[in-house]
């Protein structure tokens, strides 16, 4: 399916965080927090939408946007499993 990768997103966002910034595109199916092996976030994250066209709509939609003072930048992955 469709995955992004957000990167700039506030080191306080959880995976429900990013699913709920997600989640007005259209249907979120999956989402991760990328961390170091401790658990400190890094400030990124992937999410897998439902529909290219959902994905195309948070990349135009976050793209750049700012959240918690953090610039968002959005782009597509080109991948087909999880990225874990």
């Amino acid at each position: 399916m469709p995955w992004l990768l957000l990167d700039g997103i506030p080191l306080s966002f959880g995976a429900e965080d990013l699913h709920t910034l997600c989640a007005r595109f259209g249907s979120v199916r999956q989402t991760y927090i990328d961390t170091t092996p401790d658990g400190t976030p890094l400030g990124f994250g992937k999410v897998d939408m439902a529909s290219p066209e959902e994905a195309e709509a948070v990349r135009q939609g976050l793209d750049g946007q700012a959240v918690l003072d953090h610039i968002l930048s959005v782009r597509h992955l080109p991948i087909e499993e999880p990225p874990v």
